[in-house]
């Protein structure tokens, strides 16, 4: 094996081991039954490529802990526009607002791509290791 074959190994066993962390802290924190409001609230618009892709994203993570709470609201509906525009005040997100817009306790996530993805993770992973996730409904 060569030196880029075992980074390139280092790298995959890195991320299985924190994909795992991840499921067993998730799993243990985040029971159902914990709270009736959502850890993560996710704006998104139908025909959006991004929001399709965060989606996908978000439901990986409720497949690896079913007790993950989450509420989606349409962008262009009256109540996810009106909810956004309250919490979007609380979270300082920048007008105009993009979409798909995913709040995770205290974090908002706007847009898709690899860093998206990576802070999703990130607040997903440290809002169950936290000693209460708050709900962004609030």
């Amino acid at each position: 094996m060569n030196t880029s074959q075992g980074v390139r190994r280092a790298r995959e066993l890195q991320g299985c081991c924190l994909a795992a962390l991840l499921v067993l802290v998730l799993a243990g924190c985040m029971a159902p039954g914990t709270s009736e409001r959502p850890a993560v609230v996710f704006f998104y618009m139908e025909d959006c490529s991004h929001c399709t892709r965060m989606k996908e994203v978000l439901e990986t993570l409720l497949d690896e802990s079913p007790g993950l709470t989450v509420r989606y609201y349409d962008f262009k509906s009256s109540t996810g526009q009106s909810l956004l525009q309250k919490l979007a005040i609380r979270y300082r997100l920048q007008s105009p607002i993009d979409v798909p817009v995913i709040l995770v306790c205290d974090k908002a996530i706007v847009g898709e791509g690899r860093p998206q993805e990576l802070a999703l993770r990130n607040a997903v992973a440290a809002c169950a290791l936290g000693p209460a996730c708050s709900s962004p409904l609030q």
